[in-house]
Formats: C-alpha cells, sequence, structure tokens
C-alpha cells in the first residue's frame, strides 16, 4: 500500500469518526431542547407548585408560605431536585409544616407589637464580631448571638464583650460539625453542653440560657429525636423568618444583603433574623445600620431572645 494511500485511509477514517460524534451530539441537544420544551408546556394539575405568588399550590390546594428561608431553599431544591411532584410535594408540605415551637412562642409574645429579634450565628470572630457590637452599641439596640465553642475559646474576650453589653449569648454547638453532631443524639447533647460549661468558665457566673439554634436549621424528620431531646431537657431552639442573604455567597454587596433582607420579612409583626458574625462577613457589618434605621422608622423594638 502507498504512503498517499495510506494517508487518505486515515483521513476518511478520522471524519468518519468526527461525524459520528457531531451526529450524537446534535441528537443529545434535540432531546435536551425538545425534553425542555415539554416540561415546560405540559399541564400537570394533580401536583401544581407556583412559584410566582406568595403563596404556594400543592395538590390544588392553595399552602400558606411564610417567606421562611429555609422552607424557601427547600422549596428551591425541590424543584431542581425532585422530578417526582408527589415526592416534590410531601418534602415541601415538611417543610411548611415544621416550624419550631420556639418561633411560635416568639410569634405569641408579640402577638400585637412589632418586635426584632437581632441573631448573630458562627462566631464569634476576632475581625467581625467587635464591629457588630459597635454598630449595636451605637443605636442602642441587643440582640442575640449564637455561638460556636471553638470560637468562642479562640476569642474569648468577644463572649465577655457581648455578655457584658447586654445582650444573649446562646448555644450553636461546640464544634458545628454536622457530621458529628447528627452522627446520634448523645453527641449532639455532648457538644451544647461542652459548649454550656465553656461560656460560664468565660464569663465567670452560672449559664443557664437554654437557648439553641440547630446548625442548618431545626426541621426534617432526621432531627425530630433531637428536638425532643432538646424539649426534654427543656432547651428552646430557634429557627428564622427572615435573613439578610450572608450566608448565599462570598462578598455579597451590602444593598443586596439589605434588600433581601426587606424581601425576606414582610410585615411579620415577629422577626427572627438570621445573619453571622463570622469573619468573611465584613459586608454584613456594613448592611447593618440600614437594617436596623429601616425596623425603627417601621416601629419595631429590638430584644434578645433570652427576653422571650
Amino acid at each position: 500500500m502507498s504512503k498517499k494511500k495510506f494517508k487518505d485511509d486515515n483521513i476518511y477514517k478520522v471524519r468518519r469518526v468526527l461525524v459520528g460524534l457531531g451526529f450524537i451530539l446534535i441528537v443529545f441537544v434535540l432531546y435536551k431542547l425538545i425534553g425542555g420544551i415539554i416540561l415546560i408546556f405540559r399541564p400537570d394539575d394533580t401536583n401544581t407548585v407556583s412559584a410566582d405568588s406568595s403563596n404556594r399550590v400543592v395538590n390544588n390546594q392553595e399552602i400558606e408560605f411564610y417567606e421562611n428561608p429555609i422552607q424557601e431553599v427547600i422549596y428551591e431544591k425541590t424543584k431542581k431536585i425532585y422530578k417526582d411532584t408527589s415526592k416534590r410535594e410531601d418534602y415541601y408540605n415538611k417543610a411548611v409544616n415544621l416550624r419550631s415551637k420556639a418561633m411560635g412562642r416568639a410569634d405569641q409574645q408579640s402577638k400585637d407589637e412589632k418586635v426584632v429579634y437581632l441573631t448573630f450565628d458562627d462566631g464569634p470572630s476576632n475581625k467581625i464580631t467587635p464591629q457588630i457590637l459597635d454598630v449595636l452599641k451605637k443605636y442602642d439596640v441587643k440582640a442575640t448571638f449564637f455561638v460556636i465553642g471553638e470560637l468562642a475559646e479562640k476569642n474569648p474576650e468577644y463572649i465577655k464583650r457581648i455578655h457584658n453589653e447586654g445582650h444573649a449569648i446562646a448555644n450553636h454547638t461546640y464544634s458545628h460539625d454536622y457530621d458529628y453532631i447528627y452522627s446520634g443524639v448523645d453527641h449532639m447533647l455532648d457538644d451544647i453542653n461542652k459548649l454550656d460549661e465553656l461560656i460560664e468558665e468565660i464569663i465567670g457566673e452560672e449559664f443557664v440560657g437554654k437557648i439553641f439554634r440547630f446548625p442548618g436549621g431545626s426541621f426534617g424528620e432526621k432531627k425530630e429525636p433531637y428536638r425532643e431531646a432538646l424539649d426534654e431537657l427543656n432547651y428552646i431552639y430557634y429557627d428564622w423568618n427572615s435573613v439578610n442573604g450572608d450566608a448565599e455567597g462570598q462578598k455579597i454587596a451590602a444593598s443586596k444583603l439589605v434588600s433581601r433582607f426587606n424581601d425576606t420579612t414582610g410585615a411579620y409583626n415577629t422577626i427572627i433574623a438570621l445573619m453571622h458574625d463570622s469573619n468573611t462577613k465584613q459586608t454584613t457589618v456594613e448592611a447593618l445600620p440600614t437594617i436596623i434605621e429601616g425596623l425603627q422608622a417601621k416601629g419595631y423594638e429590638f430584644k434578645t431572645l433570652g427576653e422571650v
């Protein structure tokens, strides 16, 4: 066989392979395109979930949507993850129905008054926590800090400052290690107790806060035994019904955090606002004065969860 013919044969084979790959790619694109069109226009009368209103419609029944960020996150996830609408419905309904008892207690206390509980998770940090405390002091506003034990050990001076300036210190577990604390009720309780003892040691007096926030929130069937254990020990656990969105990305502009806060607050008389004071949340500090001023203008009273 001549070199020219050998070369031509190889070129022909390569072309065939490329044509085949191109055909497969075209078929795949068309399949995705047609599938998307079908999903958009396919009627789904039995399990309709509307994302455009303040209510959600599931199984032709309108369900009140509280704009609780926990529920919002789960709702958005269900749209992406669960193609099976029955699974989507079941998962979403659990999110709607699982509001913590403590959230309800705060609602009841403030039924006829406008109260906001500013809460800060995942501190104390040596950079952001003191700045947040400065802002709160300037506006004479009290807040609740859900602290992590490992950070409290590193930054005990800010635990003391939180306490001395009249804010509430609350338990967010010692380790904040999901794998550990959710591998068994005993592990979580040990983690909580370890942090309680540490706080007591730092502030130099008895610590009987009994206020807790589950890392990731209290909802979900898997956390039912954990919730029951806390109830038996008279711990009060709090979720939230408003966020500034500082956990939804890195270096989010302060203006966006303010908008996110306003969007999730709505017209609630009782607001439990979730924010963070870890070292990456500089824009949370920058957004805080505007958030406080906006709440003051609407007539909200600021309290700590220790006052519930």
